[in-house]
């Protein structure tokens, strides 16, 4: 099957053409909204890190900044930065420059501002957005395009208990345990007795329970493939449509053979 896509310089391909307008650090947030608002096709990623971040944490938001930046859906992004941010403007750009696409920078202690920053950030992305005006879609295959499951590491399923949750498992839930992603599930009584039973994650409790499963699942890329290969094996064994056509043939013949005896 095909669409009509935009293929980027890395060879993948997107379903939008957006200008994306990223801050690498969230006191920068303004000043990239500012300028996002002037472009055509102006996305403003907005988020709360990039300040007073070390270790695991700091490196865990320089990953998902850059993923956002190198993702097919922008065809050019704009960088903002403050300028003493402990992940760098520059780190940003560089991350999202191997991909071939179009990124300015903008770093606000050093273009003048936060007005001379805006103004600085419109005309670039401005000129991106009058680039990509005349790009054309070009015919892709629908199998080129980014599956989510298949560039995360882990699957989080946090919902809070409540009637429904507590009444079953989301079909997410599923949906990552075949696509033999690792899970970290709150303690809603359904999912935690299935992920335990198949050891397919870690349930949590609470906000520091998650935060620790989440370290524990990324510093430990066996674990992660053990869990997630358990959880595929559930599927395939328990879960698989087969199966549980083979249980309701059975069932039907045992209704049948009753109703029909003498």
């Amino acid at each position: 099957m095909k669409f009509l896509g935009w293929r980027r310089p890395d060879g993948r391909v997107g379903v939008r053409n957006h200008i994306a307008v990223i801050p690498s650090v969230f006191c920068a947030t303004k000043a990239a909204e500012m300028i996002a608002n002037q472009i055509e096709g102006g996305v403003l990623l907005r988020h709360p890190v990039g300040c007073g971040q070390v270790g695991l944490d700091l490196e865990f938001t320089a990953r998902t900044l850059t993923a956002m930046g190198r993702h097919p859906n922008a065809a050019a992004v704009v960088v903002v930065g403050l300028g003493c941010e402990r992940f760098k403007p520059e780190e940003l750009y560089e991350g999202i420059k191997e991909t071939g696409k179009p990124v300015g920078m903008v770093v606000i202690q050093e273009d003048g501002g936060t007005m001379g920053t805006v103004v600085k950030g419109i005309r670039i992305g401005q000129e991106f957005a009058r680039q990509e005006r005349r790009r054309p879609r070009v015919e892709c295959e629908v199998s080129e395009l980014m599956v989510y499951l298949d560039i995360s590491d882990i699957c989080i399923a946090p919902f809070h208990k409540n009637p429904q949750h507590e009444s079953g498992v989301a079909n997410k839930i599923y949906d990552y345990m075949l696509g033999k992603k690792p899970l970290i599930v709150s303690d809603c009584k359904p999912q935690k007795t299935l992920v335990e039973k198949y050891n397919c994650g870690l349930v949590y409790s609470g906000k520091e329970e998650m935060k620790s499963a989440i370290v524990k699942l990324s510093a430990d890329p066996l674990m992660r493939k053990t869990m997630g290969e358990n959880g595929y094996e559930a599927i395939l064994r328990h879960f698989n449509m087969n199966v549980v056509k083979g249980d309701l043939t059975g069932l039907y013949d045992e209704i049948h053979s009753g109703l029909n005896k003498p």
